[in-house]
């Protein structure tokens, strides 16, 4: 999930976009319908200060969501 009114989330939304060719990742902003009955379901109290990541149903806030997007991507990089 990204802030869908920052900047930079959308830079990183473009950005993973570009290297998810197998469409890997559903995205979502934060202040969609959707995105708000995410962050309730996972309880996130400030969920515009961090990207988030909800997979397997566990939850990756801040620095764990970035990694675990750079892992997937370059995995994804690795595979072509």
């Amino acid at each position: 999930m990204f802030d869908g009114q920052c900047n930079l989330c959308h830079f990183c939304v473009r950005f993973i976009l570009r290297f998810d060719k197998q469409i890997t990742f559903k995205l979502c902003p934060m202040q969609s319908d959707k995105g708000e009955r995410l962050l309730k379901a996972y309880k996130v109290k400030d969920p515009l200060s961090s990207m988030l990541v909800i997979d397997k149903n566990q939850l990756y806030k801040q620095s764990d969501a970035v990694l675990y997007y750079r892992n997937e991507i370059r995995f994804s990089i690795l595979c072509r």
